[in-house]
Order: structure tokens, then C-alpha cells, then sequence
């Protein structure tokens, strides 16, 4: 009976992938930010023909909106994850993209072991290329989840916000991604996750640790590079308080001596005082799509300046 059970889940097994190859799903919904951070990981390896653009990041890159990156662009920045768990990922594939933008604020942030371990699993690696049911974003219940009324609803919602958003944006009725006020509670809370920020910026790194992740940042780039890449550097904007912080400042000044900006590109630093956070790091809604529309533009003119 036993073996019988294992035969027919086997074979069940086997029908579900072939399905999942001849009639591939255009969407999933993940169930966590941990699965999030692997279905974007796991696409970029498996999927797709090779992207011009990637940019590499920590959650505040994850900001920046999809939609007003270049066509055939890809956005390997994880929430709670570092520019070195993105720039291990593109390293993956046999392709790399022309250009790799990469984020700097949290340089100092290693790598998510556990994550890149569950996504380089020896036997599952080799494994998930040939049998998609054995990625994240095919398990049935994330498949599921994407076709239900109440995903498509949150889609429309979603598109809907973003188009109004971007209205008064354009009327200048938010100036610099600044949003209005939503209440007493909403600007306490904003208050207290700012002063737990500016408490966790104002120790510098370790600067051994940081020199020997730059070192080996430094050497992951090189390799890219026989490889075909370019790249160029950005910060993305924080609280002022937060951007001037002992933490950002030794990051910022330690990425470029190992990143001289003569040896190197660099965006423009942001102007923080234009923008929103909710806690001091990450942007607000109407502040990351105003912030996304400059990236946008800073990039288009970068990548003409470099042709």
C-alpha cells in the first residue's frame, strides 16, 4: 500500500511540473516576506531571458517602484536582505546584465546566510531548473491564492492608488513626496520609529567587518566584470537625521575609499529633506513613487552619458 502511495503521488508529482511547463502561470502570491524574497530570487535564476538593468539593494531599494525601471529591467533587493545576497544571485546565472546599480546605504549588512543556503540547497538547485513545481512561487497554494477575486482586487486597488498618487504628484499637491498629515496617532508612532532609528545609526560599524565586506564586494565585482557588467552606485533617501548618522557616514566614507568616485559611478546623493519615512528608512508610499520617478530619470540620462 505503501509503495502504491508513492507511486501515484510520484506520478502526480511529475504531472503537476509537466502542466506547470506546457501552461506556465503568469502570477503567485506569496504567504511571507521570507517567500517573497525567495520567488524574486528564484525567478530572476530560473526565468526569463537576460535583463539590461538589475539593481541590487536592501529593502529600501525594494521601494522603488517596478513599473518606472526600464523594460527589461530586474529588482534584486530583499526586504531584510543585504547588496551582497543580490550580488551572489545574479553571479548564479549564466548571463548578467549590462548594467547592475547597487545600493549602498546598508553596505555593511552581510549576506542572509540561511536564505542563500535554502536558495543554493546542492541537489534542489540543480533540481528546481528542470522541475518548476519545485519552486516557490508553483507551490498550489500561492497559484491558488493569485487567480482568487480577492488578488485581483488588490491588483486593481493597487494601480488605482498608484494612479492617483501619481496625479497629485504631478499637480505638486505632495512636493517632494511630502504626504499629509494622517493623524495624531500615525505621527507619534512615525516619532518613535525615527528615534529608535537615529539610536540604532548612531554606532559606527566595526570598520574590520566592514573593510572585509567591501574587500569582498570589491572581488564579486571584478568577476562580473570579465563577465561583461558595468555598474554604478546610488544611496537611496533616508531621514535626514538617519542619513547623517554615524552608521551612514562611515558606510558612505568607507564604500568610496574602496570605490573611488574617479574610478567609479555614482549617482547623485538624494536630497532627504524632499522625502517621507515611516521609520526613519523606508520611504513612504507617495515619497517612493516620487523618488522613482527621479530614479528614472537619473538613470535614463546615466545610461545615455555612458553610451
Amino acid at each position: 500500500m505503501t509503495r502504491k502511495s508513492i507511486c501515484i503521488s510520484f506520478f502526480l508529482f511529475l504531472a503537476y511540473n509537466l502542466l506547470l511547463i506546457l501552461f506556465p502561470p503568469s502570477g503567485s502570491v506569496s504567504q511571507n516576506l521570507w517567500q517573497s524574497n525567495m520567488i524574486k530570487a528564484q525567478n530572476y535564476i530560473y526565468e526569463g531571458s537576460k535583463n539590461e538593468v538589475a539593481v541590487v539593494g536592501s529593502s529600501l531599494a525594494a521601494h522603488l517602484e517596478a513599473d518606472l525601471l526600464p523594460e527589461n529591467a530586474v529588482n534584486l533587493s530583499f526586504s531584510g536582505g543585504s547588496i551582497h545576497d543580490g550580488i551572489r544571485i545574479i553571479q548564479a546565472r549564466k548571463d548578467v546584465p549590462e548594467l547592475i546599480l547597487i545600493e549602498t546605504n546598508f553596505a555593511d549588512r552581510p549576506a542572509g546566510k540561511s536564505f542563500l543556503e535554502d536558495l543554493f540547497k546542492p541537489v534542489l538547485f540543480s533540481l528546481r531548473s528542470i522541475l518548476p513545481g519545485l519552486r516557490q512561487r508553483h507551490q498550489p497554494v500561492n497559484l491558488l491564492s493569485s487567480t482568487s477575486v480577492f488578488s485581483a482586487f488588490e491588483e486593481q486597488l493597487g494601480q488605482f492608488e498608484n494612479i492617483v498618487l501619481r496625479k497629485r504628484l504631478k499637480q505638486g499637491s505632495e512636493a517632494g513626496g511630502k504626504t499629509a498629515e494622517r493623524g495624531k496617532d500615525e505621527i507619534e508612532r512615525k516619532k518613535t520609529l525615527l528615534k529608535i532609528a537615529v539610536q540604532q545609526s548612531s554606532r559606527a560599524p566595526d570598520k574590520d567587518k566592514l573593510a572585509s565586506l567591501l574587500a569582498q564586494l570589491k572581488a564579486d565585482l571584478a568577476a562580473l566584470s570579465d563577465r561583461g557588467a558595468t555598474f554604478a552606485f546610488f544611496e537611496m533617501p533616508m531621514h535626514p537625521e538617519v542619513y547623517r548618522s554615524p552608521r551612514a557616514s562611515t558606510v558612505r566614507r568607507e564604500f568610496k575609499r574602496f570605490f573611488p568616485e574617479k574610478d567609479y559611478r555614482y549617482f547623485p546623493s538624494p536630497e532627504c529633506s524632499e522625502y517621507e519615512t515611516n521609520d526613519g528608512y523606508h520611504l513612504t508610499k507617495s515619497s517612493a513613487l516620487a523618488y522613482s520617478q527621479k530614479f528614472a530619470e537619473k538613470l535614463a540620462a546615466f545610461r545615455l552619458q555612458g553610451r
